[in-house]
């Protein structure tokens, strides 16, 4: 049976994109049952009754459920289906017990396995998931033939799309519905699920202890709040920082250096000799005879300070300062 219903349509397309051929709603449907996909090519479409009303239960589920429910979370069109307006998204998040726990559930299963190692979190599928790896042998072990196996979790905070609430869900047991503190609403970036304040764009990141904490939402203003506290204070000191480095590159083309500057620097004197002899052609007896007298323009030493920037600049920096203090 062919239809030209929109979510259909979209389905459809999404099932093209994983290599689907199908042109009628059954066709369509079995090969994406049928079809392992990995969590960022989960279709969008909802044109079957039957994905509509299983999605629907889950997320009703995740809405009014109590926290310590087991679910499912295998099923393939879980997020994003536009019919259901409480929809939820979900970002992986570590959690070491549960990743010790699925290494020794995989361990128990492979006990003669020794290329066994610790997997990563996953939002679906079951609580404890194992991934096995093909070995890409080289060299002289080329052709041989071998695998890792890796204990993959289940670990996620799914949150609405409102963003107004999220769960904490591990090993497929929902955790505490937990409210977004006022002003706030539930997010997500390249680093994590987040907390973003309206008023100003401030946002905080909940630690995994912060989501199984009972006080949820105090640690969260007060993490977001010291966040806040640190941020001004690297912008008030990057403010001042400027101010003065905009008074010294002002000022620094009238400072002249000398060998006690270099010294005061943390150069040497035999090897600040030696620049002046070698770039500046200055005579050693001459700098030993008057080194007080014997200076040099910031142009001047930036002009030949080739791979030794870094010592100029903090002599200069020094010269300034000098001069800086005399002038108080």
């Amino acid at each position: 049976m062919k239809t030209s219903h929109p979510s259909f349509v979209r389905l459809q397309s999404r099932a093209e994109a994983l290599g689907s051929k199908a042109t009628t709603v059954h066709g369509v449907a079995a090969f994406m049952r049928g079809k392992v996909v990995s969590e960022k090519q989960l279709p969008m479409g909802g044109a079957l009754r039957s994905e509509r009303v299983t999605a629907a239960k889950l997320h009703r589920l995740f809405d009014r459920g109590a926290a310590g429910t087991e679910i499912k979370l295998s099923a393939v069109y879980l997020p994003s289906i536009p019919v259901c307006p409480a929809s939820w998204k979900a970002m992986a998040i570590v959690n070491p017990q549960a990743r010790d726990e699925a290494w020794d559930e995989i361990k128990a299963r492979n006990p003669r396995k020794k290329n066994l190692y610790s997997g990563k979190a996953r939002c679906l599928g079951e609580a404890f998931q194992e991934r096995e790896v093909p070995i890409d042998y080289k060299g002289a072990f080329k052709g041989w033939r071998g695998s890792e196996i890796y204990a993959d979790y289940q670990s996620a905070v799914f949150f609405t799309r409102s963003g107004r609430a999220a769960r904490l869900v591990v090993g497929c047991v929902l955790g505490r519905l937990l409210r977004a503190p006022a002003g706030m609403l539930w997010s997500r970036d390249e680093n994590g699920v987040k907390l973003v304040r309206q008023s100003d764009g401030m946002d905080y990141h909940p630690t995994l202890e912060d989501f199984q904490a009972r006080d949820f939402a105090t640690r969260a203003r007060h993490g977001m709040a010291e966040n806040y506290r640190l941020r001004a204070e690297t912008r008030k000191a990057e403010a001042q920082a400027a101010r003065e480095n905009a008074i010294y590159e002002r000022e620094v083309g009238s400072v002249r250096v000398n060998i006690h500057d270099s010294r005061r620097a943390g150069n040497c004197v035999a090897g600040s000799i030696a620049f002046a002899e070698r770039k500046l052609g200055v005579d050693r007896e001459t700098i030993v005879a008057a080194p007080h007298l014997v200076s040099f323009t910031a142009e001047q030493l930036r002009r030949v300070s080739g791979s030794e920037k870094s010592r100029v600049e903090a002599a200069i920096r020094q010269a300034w300062m000098r001069e800086t203090t005399v002038s108080i």
